[in-house]
């Protein structure tokens, strides 16, 4: 389904989470995300951080299996708004106000420095939460961290991790780490520093995204005995998680779901493939929902089960499609306004760096607008521009949006770049 076709009713719908029977305890996953709404916060952040949440107290214990192997609980997320307009930073401050500290892994430093400490203290699970997804990227650039990306997808599957340390800090030898991450960004962010290349190589496809369209109400949270006792309360149910799951630190438990859960799993996962079908372009988002159907099936079950003794597996999987769907309709939304411009935002770049180390000829004025021809050595833009690789593709992205007139000319010693930009 193509996001020009979800309405904001759709959207509405989508973000609901059925209400809970209010005889019964609330699970955490519901308590948190019902008293966040109290707070002012959006839905769909809190929907995507209780579940960061909930992966990070069942760790490296849950894992179900599939033809594709076994599947694990963590989970890649990225919530984007507006800075201070969405209150993403109030709404982590509150996700982080109920964990334990050491619930959370080093979200800086190199690749290599995350999984020795993760050997070095024996921690093969964890969440690492990043404010700003921009800074991170930027580092993953820097030449001490080149394929940190490649290296998280191989941690989102849960690959076992073996590495040879330079200056003799010895081997890595990590048998089925199993790490969530989780990042905040603004959108005009987001749309300049992701790369083609990211989605292609299915980095950030691997991300469940919480992009809520208009921002909630301002509401003055102040504070208070009703707050503290709330947070209480989330923090008491969280260690309840913590406790049951250390049970299974010897022999992981192994979900299995019967036979009516599996055949809605089916549908809902041939409902997806029909959408890569359709969709090619978005497959790689689609694809990744269908792991994702059965991560977010594990932590609800597990936090239904182990909170309230209850889990009527149909009725919480019905709570997985619509929260899915409500992140996969966010994720084409951005991805989909995004992607086609990945090349026009570079080739705006490459625009500047023509314009920087070209010679201006002359430049006419017609009235109507300013035509500026210049010349550039392919040599000298090479030497000087970051987008150089890229090249070949962005000079015929440029022509075809007509910005560019590109020819080398016979006769001379060097080919030589002529472009046109109005």
């Amino acid at each position: 389904m193509s996001p020009e076709e979800f309405t904001e009713e759709d959207y509405q719908k989508l973000n609901l989470i059925e209400k809970v029977d209010e005889t019964k305890e609330l699970s955490f996953f519901d308590d948190f995300v019902q008293f966040g709404l109290t707070l002012g916060f959006d839905q769909k952040y809190l929907n995507l951080l209780g579940l960061g949440l909930l992966a990070g107290a069942c760790k490296d214990k849950i894992y179900t299996t599939t033809e594709w192997g076994p599947i694990y609980t963590n989970i890649f997320g990225i919530f984007i708004g507006e800075s201070a307009i969405y209150q993403k930073t109030p709404t982590l401050n509150y996700s982080k106000s109920i964990v334990p500290k050491n619930t959370f892994l080093p979200n800086s430093g190199t690749f290599e420095g995350l999984i020795k400490y993760i050997q070095d203290t024996n921690r093969k699970s964890g969440l690492i939460v990043v404010d700003e997804l921009s800074t991170w990227i930027s580092n993953s650039k820097k030449e001490y961290n080149q394929g940190i990306k490649s290296q998280f997808m191989e941690l989102f599957d849960c690959s076992d991790i073996e590495k040879v340390l330079a200056k003799d800090d010895g081997n890595i030898n990590i048998k089925n780490p199993v790490i969530s991450f989780i990042a905040g960004i603004q959108p005009e962010t987001f749309a300049r520093i992701i790369s083609e290349d990211d989605y292609t190589s299915g980095f950030i496809p691997r991300f469940l995204v919480a992009y809520p369209k208009n921002p909630l109400p301002f509401k003055y949270l102040g504070s208070g005995l009703k707050i503290s006792e709330d947070i209480e309360r989330l923090k008491q149910k969280y260690q309840k998680l913590l406790n049951i799951v250390a049970l299974f630190e010897k022999e992981k438990l192994h979900l299995e779901f019967d036979e009516k859960t599996i055949i809605y799993i089916n549908e809902l996962r041939n409902k997806y493939y029909n959408e890569c079908l359709k969709n090619p372009h978005e497959a790689k988002v689609w694809s990744k929902a269908m792991f994702y159907i059965y991560k977010i099936l594990m932590l609800l079950s597990i936090d239904n089960t182990l909170i309230n003794n209850t889990n009527n597996t149909l009725d919480i999987l019905y709570k997985v499609e619509q929260i899915l769907n409500s992140f996969i309709a966010d994720s084409l939304a951005i991805y989909c306004s995004i992607k086609p411009n990945v090349l026009s935002i570079i080739s705006q770049s490459i625009l500047a760096d023509i314009e920087k180390y070209g010679k201006i000829d002359k430049t006419i004025s017609d009235n109507k607008s300013i035509i500026s021809h210049s010349e550039l050595y392919s040599r000298t833009f090479a030497k000087h521009s970051i987008h150089a690789k890229k090249f070949t593709m962005i000079m015929g992205n440029l022509m075809e949006m007509n910005k560019v007139m590109h020819k080398k000319v016979k006769g001379k010693t060097k080919p030589t770049i002529y472009y046109t930009l109005a």
